[in-house]
């Protein structure tokens, strides 16, 4: 006990609870991450959903926000008139931006489970708290449970579940392996007394599929993936993803009844309570190729001036002249009669960039060129500030 007590305080601290996602799929600083919602507070959500009419909803005693309105706790209050007393809290159908499903997202939220000690302390196999997200057809065309459900993280019967349920009939749940495909959660998911936790799913949908990932305290632990077409409840799931139906909900219920069916619920007045926080959604970006910067081939006041290749100055455009726009220049040796295209004019502002060109120590001139007048010396230039426009130059300064 003491060494998963050290281990889960390690872990807390290594990896964080609040506002945290998995290293895997956000990255470093949530780089491949991009945070779609974070309006989970008070006046924000719906904190006084009835299921349906299906329970009984009390909000000024079920329902209790923190000060600053960004945590809520769900208090089951016990059993009337045959009906569980509790409020869910609903935030919609959040996994999509503009009406439209996010193709690779993450939803996660923090959640904290206790209950009142007064019987039964160490037993939860009653207590029934639950994330989860369900199927809302917005048009009223197709019923729960056709339109899907996803249960992120159900306790019931003393363990902490996954559930995919899609049933081929409206209003009418079978628990059926085959439309209510199950996963489990490690041990201390959901467990009394095992503090905060995150519970997150990560989903990932193409045209035939979607692929869901479960992860606790950002650490994922299983995937399953529902394909359309390939069974009743794939093709229910695949369906409530992606058309956007599915929306998040938190409840803290109790069973009926035991796991046989039959034995009458013995703890049914034990209260106890759930307190969420941080529900937010992702959207995960596929990584994007970086782009080559372009190298302006105009030279401008303030840019280091482009020395223009003599071999490619009557084609400015091509990759080579790009290209010398980047290498330091240098002398030639060999004078040469190509002319210094008319359409590219020198450099206004001086250079930044500090280059040292020797001069040649016997260049002889050739006899159709003309000499250039007032040309200064560049032995050792550090920031020109007066350079003179060459009148008439047939001959470029330098070539390379």
């Amino acid at each position: 006990m003491k060494k998963m007590l050290i281990f889960m305080f390690i872990s807390l601290i290594t990896f964080g609870i609040a506002n945290a996602t998995p290293l895997e799929l956000c990255g470093t600083n949530n780089s491949n991450c991009k945070l779609t919602w974070d309006n989970f507070s008070k006046g924000k959500v719906n904190d006084s959903n009835n299921h349906g009419d299906k329970v009984n909803c009390e909000p000024k005693s079920s329902i209790s926000w923190d000060q600053a309105g960004k945590a809520v706790t769900i208090k089951y209050l016990g059993r009337t008139d045959k009906k569980s007393n509790t409020c869910y809290v609903n935030a919609g159908n959040i996994m999509g931006q503009n009406g439209k499903i996010i193709s690779h997202g993450y939803l996660t939220a923090d959640i904290s489970f206790v209950a009142d000690k007064s019987s039964a302390p160490n037993s939860d196999h009653y207590l029934w708290p639950a994330f989860w997200l369900v199927g809302n057809d917005p048009s009223g065309k197709t019923q729960w449970p056709i339109s899907g459900e996803i249960d992120i993280a159900e306790h019931i019967f003393g363990g902490t579940f996954v559930h995919l349920i899609g049933t081929p009939a409206p209003n009418t749940f079978v628990v059926d392996p085959k439309y209510m495909p199950t996963e489990q959660w490690p041990t201390d998911a959901f467990k009394l007394g095992s503090g905060t936790n995150s519970y997150g799913m990560e989903w990932e949908l193409d045209s035939k599929k979607v692929t869901l990932s479960f992860y606790y305290n950002n650490k994922k632990f299983v995937s399953v993936v529902a394909t359309n077409g390939k069974s009743t409840v794939e093709t229910n799931i695949f369906n409530a993803v992606s058309k956007n139906w599915l929306e998040a909900t938190f409840d803290s219920d109790r069973q009926a009844i035991s796991q046989d069916g039959k034995t009458p619920d013995p703890d049914s007045q034990r209260k106890h309570s759930i307190t969420v926080s941080n529900l937010q959604v992702y959207n995960i970006a596929a990584p994007t190729e970086s782009k080559q910067p372009t190298v302006n081939k105009q030279a401008t006041a303030g840019n280091q001036a482009a020395v223009i290749n003599p071999t490619t100055a009557n084609n400015p455009t091509t990759e080579n002249n790009t290209a010398a726009m980047n290498e330091q220049p240098t002398v030639s040796k060999q004078a040469t009669e190509i002319k210094q295209p008319a359409d590219v004019k020198p450099a206004v502002d001086a250079t930044k960039q500090t280059v040292e060109v020797k001069q040649p120590a016997d260049i002889k001139q050739p006899t159709d060129a003309k000499q250039v007048t007032d040309v200064k010396s560049t032995a050792d230039v550090k920031q020109p500030t007066d350079a003179k426009q060459p009148t008439d130059i047939n001959q470029p300064a330098v070539s390379k």
